[in-house]
């Protein structure tokens, strides 16, 4: 029985050997088609204008603008209501932590 589970695992390792080659022949050394220098016929220009649909046009190329996610805040301001609130008014500040010792001598043995 440990002849045939050796010849198995020689099996799944050869698999692995030859799907590892393959990846490696068509991921780096064979040249695909998609990836080659931008056509002369698609000239890229180094003027930006935007338009107010967010739109920004570079030449011949749009490109959409995003702006900002929708976590940051759009006002830029800070609100100094929050300060002047009698909810924060009424905070305290923490008591200093204890300066006692810290950890035990060697971590490493069992108390």
């Amino acid at each position: 029985m440990p002849a045939n589970r050796n010849k198995l695992y020689i099996t799944i390792i050869v698999i692995c050997l030859l799907a590892t080659g393959l990846v490696l022949y068509f991921g780096f050394f064979k040249s695909s088609g998609g990836n080659g220098p931008i056509p002369e016929s698609h000239p890229v220009s180094t003027d930006v204008t935007t338009t107010p649909d967010t739109t920004i046009t570079t030449g011949s190329l749009d490109v959409v603008n995003l702006g900002a996610p929708a976590v940051f805040p759009q006002d830029t301001t800070f609100d100094w209501k929050l300060v002047d609130s009698d909810a924060f008014q009424t905070l305290k500040p923490l008591p200093p932590l204890s300066q006692g010792p810290l950890g035990r001598d060697n971590p490493f043995t069992n108390p």
